[in-house]
Order: structure tokens, then C-alpha cells, then sequence
């Protein structure tokens, strides 16, 4: 029984201890590419096809992905219509599924028109809701900040084969007023793949069916 106890216990430990991953990552600093692609991730890739223009540039603060919408526009609504976003995809190998953690970027804005904004919609809900949302504060140039969106609590967001991630924004002037967006960033959760949680589970179990019949042949 202290056998049993003890396995129970060093299977919480390390389901505890299990930290998550990078999945895709985006610096922005050189290009529009991902530097970085998780194990089991098959592809990742930014689409800013939807927008008047997009490429990494300095905007005082360092190199950004500096995106301009497809049509100036001061809200929300005029965003969506006017189908004003990039995106990027992910998606999982053969076999494998995506358990997302957090979605995290570093935003700002060069030049001082005003206002600009933008928020974030995936695929699990056909891009109807907002993820996050924002209005970047008026003034002149703000070097990129840190926002963070945690989707570890979500279970639309887990078991995922793939996933679509589109970043709505609005300017006044779509030619030149941008919105800079810097180390894009989506990790995994700490929850284990069920193919690694059953071999932990059936392992322990063997372990404590092993020495049960050792202790009868005693």
C-alpha cells in the first residue's frame, strides 16, 4: 500500500512539474518567418495577404513587424468588414494535437494619429469573439509592450489538430499609420499528451501489480 501511495505521489509530482513549450515563435526582427517550431508542429506561417502592407522595419524601438491596415478606419466594427488582419496558422504532425498554454506578443505603435487599436479571434469559434482587444493610448510612439492571453483554461483551446489566429487592426491613415507587433509567441499548456499520461498510468500500475506478487511468492 505505501508502494501504491508513493507512485500516486510521484505521478502528481511530475504531472506538475511537466512545463510547457514554445509551439511557434515570431520575433519579428528580421522577417515575417517563425525562428522557432515546437516538436510536433508540422507548419506554422504569416499571412498578411488581408493587409494594404506588412514587413519588419525600425520603428524607433528596434525592428517590428509593422502592419498597416487594408483600409484607414477608427473602430472595431470597420475591421472586421473590412476584413483587416493577419494571421498565422498552426498546425500539429500526423497523430499529434495541439494543447495551447498562452498566446503572447509584444505591441506598439510608431508616429502619433490616433486612434489605433486591435484585437484578436481564432478559428475555434469561426473568429466571432474576441480573445483581446485593445485601444493603444494617444500620443506620439510607444515602444512595444508585453500583452499575454492565457487559453490554458479553455478546452476549445486543447486537443487542437490545428488552429488559425487572426490579429484585426485600424488605423486612420492605412498607408501610413501602422500598428508594430514584436516576438509573437504561442506555447503549450502543461497538460501531457493522453499517449504519455496512459504510459505513466500503466507503468505505476504494472510496477504495483509486480510487487503485490512478489510479496504472495514470499
Amino acid at each position: 500500500m505505501r508502494s501504491f501511495f508513493a507512485i500516486c505521489c510521484l505521478l502528481l509530482f511530475w504531472l506538475s512539474s511537466v512545463e510547457a513549450a514554445v509551439l511557434v515563435q515570431y520575433p519579428f526582427t528580421t522577417d515575417s518567418n517563425p525562428s522557432v517550431l515546437g516538436a510536433g508542429v508540422q507548419s506554422s506561417a504569416y499571412n498578411g495577404s488581408s493587409l494594404s502592407n506588412s514587413y519588419v522595419g525600425d520603428d524607433g524601438f528596434g525592428n517590428v513587424l509593422q502592419a498597416y491596415p487594408s483600409l484607414g478606419s477608427t473602430d472595431y466594427g470597420s475591421a472586421v468588414t473590412n476584413n483587416s488582419f493577419f494571421n498565422i496558422t498552426v498546425t500539429a504532425n500526423g497523430g499529434n494535437h495541439l494543447n495551447l498554454g498562452s498566446l503572447q506578443f509584444e505591441v506598439g505603435k510608431g508616429g502619433s494619429s490616433d486612434p489605433r487599436g486591435y484585437f484578436v479571434r481564432s478559428s475555434v469559434d469561426g473568429f466571432a469573439g474576441d480573445l483581446f482587444s485593445t485601444l493603444l493610448s494617444s500620443g506620439t510612439y510607444q515602444a512595444p509592450s508585453l500583452q499575454t492571453i492565457d487559453l490554458s483554461s479553455l478546452p476549445t483551446f486543447q486537443n487542437l489538430s490545428s488552429i488559425d489566429f487572426r490579429f484585426y487592426i485600424f488605423t486612420p491613415d492605412a498607408s501610413i499609420n501602422s500598428i508594430d507587433f514584436r516576438n509573437l509567441e504561442l506555447s503549450s499548456s502543461n497538460i501531457p499528451e493522453p499517449s504519455a499520461l496512459w504510459l505513466m498510468m500503466t507503468g505505476s500500475l504494472f510496477l504495483v501489480g509486480r510487487r503485490v506478487s512478489l510479496k504472495r511468492l514470499k
